[in-house]
């Protein structure tokens, strides 16, 4: 997350603890998974096309350069940088908070004191083959039932909730001396 955002987004005497984005092994797999199936799909359009009209398969080749080349730079922009930095989740000295977006963004902050349960998430598919999770914290507050974030996609989840652990009860202990 650049600086200004930063500065924006942080108040007085507020500093980073830990601050972390999508799993890596999750957009690298998506990457592939999309070059591979772009691929895939404009080679069976190329093959429909050629058979279709009879023209050789230099020229199929050659027209399906254009859109190749398109779909490779779209799956490393979008899953090598945009998503990196249209989801941050940044631990401070007080709370949680959750930055999403990039042109058009959204901003979720809460407090350490507002925590009421923190619970680990993995489904099958995010555990086994993207190696990730998902960490719902509970609040209080926000009607009879509360209120709950979740931080999607992430390594590690039981480390990084052991970290959160860690830095609130740290927190919250050098607050109330």
């Amino acid at each position: 997350m650049t600086k200004r955002i930063l500065e924006k987004v942080l108040g007085p005497n507020e500093e980073i603890k830990y601050q972390f984005s999508l799993g890596e092994r999750y957009l690298k797999i998506k990457k592939v998974l999309t070059i591979s199936l772009g691929t895939l799909l404009l080679m069976i359009i190329g093959a429909l096309i050629s058979f279709t009209f009879e023209i050789s398969a230099i020229i199929v080749v050659l027209i399906m350069i254009g859109p190749l080349a398109l779909l490779v730079l779209f799956s490393f922009l979008y899953f090598g940088w945009y998503l990196r930095i249209a989801n941050v989740y940044i631990f401070t000295n007080r709370r949680i908070v959750i930055h999403k977006g990039w042109l058009s963004t959204r901003l979720v902050s809460v407090n350490f004191r507002q925590i009421t349960d923190i619970k680990v998430i993995q489904l099958f598919v995010d555990k086994v083959i993207y190696g990730t999770g998902a960490l719902k914290i509970d609040t209080a507050g926000m009607g009879i039932k509360g209120h709950s974030i979740t931080l999607f996609r992430i390594e590690n989840p039981y480390a990084i909730k052991r970290k959160l652990i860690e830095i609130k009860n740290s927190c919250l202990r050098h607050q109330t001396q």
